[in-house]
């Protein structure tokens, strides 16, 4: 890998047999709308290149409620009774199996990075923000218990979240705060964690400024993940990677 590129991991949010040889890392997403199972997770972790970089997406019943489309996705059975435990980081029955099998996950892959996301709807207030770190207190006290350390990422949504508000959150819990830098800048430093949708139908094909805009933005930091979630991501993702090699080259 260039100088450059051996600080930033250049990654996809879909795992495919591919990634391997193309990218440097990826995000699974199925462990938001079901965590597999342990034995699928081994089977991904073995096929991988051994200096792979595993990031996962934390289990939606931690941050989505029950309203959320993306439950529809979802294969585990929830009584409905219970649908109002779910989502919000609130220190519920379903929350915490949520961290539990997420974090398990987490060992199985070596996970370098969670990525807490959260919907637009879960705005800063008082009780969201106390859940919110009492969850986070939790989170690193599993964590350490079983013997793990990935990096947690946050990614809130909206704008209803200042940069104040977020950097004390972060700062408080060692958070990475996880954004899509052509929509934010993120307010954490020395590492960074870009999640590129690709705008609200995930349809936006990277230009060549543009990328050439990411790489300049890596320069600011001390090491970080890239991941294209678009449409487009694995032909975008694969002339980033091209668009680095040539930057090296010409800064030889």
């Amino acid at each position: 890998m260039t100088p450059i590129a051996g600080k930033v991991r250049i990654g996809v949010c879909r795992l495919q047999k591919t990634c391997f040889e193309r990218f440097h890392a990826a995000e699974i997403q199925q462990t938001f709308y079901d965590p597999p199972s342990p034995q699928t997770l081994e089977k991904w972790k073995n096929a991988a290149p051994e200096n792979f970089g595993f990031t996962l997406k934390a289990w939606q019943v931690i941050t989505h409620q029950a309203s959320s489309p993306t439950y529809r996705r979802m294969r585990t059975k929830i009584p409905g009774s219970e649908l109002s435990d779910l989502g919000g980081f609130r220190p519920t029955k379903w929350v915490m199996l949520g961290l539990e099998k997420t974090l398990e996950a987490a060992a199985v892959l070596s996970a370098k990075v969670v990525v807490f996301q959260c919907p637009s709807s879960f705005l800063p207030s008082k009780e969201n923000i106390e859940n919110l770190s009492e969850f986070m207190l939790r989170a690193v006290e599993l964590k350490t218990r079983l013997g793990i350390n990935p990096q947690f990422a946050w990614e809130p949504r909206g704008s209803a979240w200042d940069d104040k508000l977020i950097l004390d959150i972060c700062s408080r819990f060692n958070l990475i705060h996880a954004v899509d830098i052509f929509e934010r800048k993120p307010v954490t430093d020395k590492y960074f964690y870009f999640r590129l949708h690709g705008g609200r139908k995930y349809s936006h094909i990277y230009t060549d400024d543009e990328l050439k805009l990411l790489i300049k933005e890596f320069g600011k930091y001390d090491c970080g993940y890239c991941m294209f979630n678009n449409i487009n991501m694995f032909e975008d993702a694969s002339r980033l990677l091209q668009a680095l090699e040539e930057d090296a080259l010409k800064n030889k």
